[in-house]
């Protein structure tokens, strides 16, 4: 499905006001969503951030970073009352849309078992996982005096363990 083939459904930035549907959901799902992500996606990357809205209520999200030939998706969120709608696979296929525009043409993502079968249809693998980890009653970030790595040493090392 695409946002096109649904009547009344759309996609484009996240707004301001948008925003708190996001956390909620997020919160929903047990995510994590610390004030730096959030900075990140009002400032540096706020071009990345995607709502999907069926007629007047924003009830999906998903975001889609470039860097260059690298392109990660993250964040997908449909509120529960709204699965199973194809809104999931339209705000996928939006953010591969718009990375592989931008010149990606590494796509990566991270994925809970409840997305897994929606990227792997959209021919994702697997290819490692991930624990997160968090020390009740501390802040989830890096911590204070750790310095801001430079886009271009991330790059270097993602493709040092990536390829590409």
């Amino acid at each position: 499905m695409t946002a096109h083939s649904h009547p009344g459904i759309k996609i484009g930035a996240i707004q301001e006001n948008e925003r708190r549907i996001f956390l909620r959901l997020a919160a929903a799902e047990g995510w994590r969503v610390t004030d730096r992500e959030s900075k990140l996606f009002r400032g540096a990357f706020a071009d990345s951030g995607f709502a999907l809205s069926a007629p007047e209520r924003a009830c999906g999200f998903i975001t889609a970073v470039s860097l260059k030939a690298y392109g990660w998706i993250g964040n997908l969120v449909v509120a529960g009352n709204d699965r199973g709608r194809g809104f999931g696979g339209a705000l996928l296929d939006h953010a591969i849309s718009t990375l592989r525009e931008r010149g990606a043409r590494c796509l990566w993502l991270t994925a809970s078992e409840l997305g897994r079968p929606l990227y792997e249809r959209r021919g994702f693998s697997m290819v490692d996982g991930v624990d997160r980890w968090a020390r009740v009653g501390e802040a989830v970030g890096a911590p204070s005096g750790v310095a801001l790595v430079d886009t271009e040493t991330i790059i270097a090392a993602d493709a040092r363990v990536w390829g590409g």
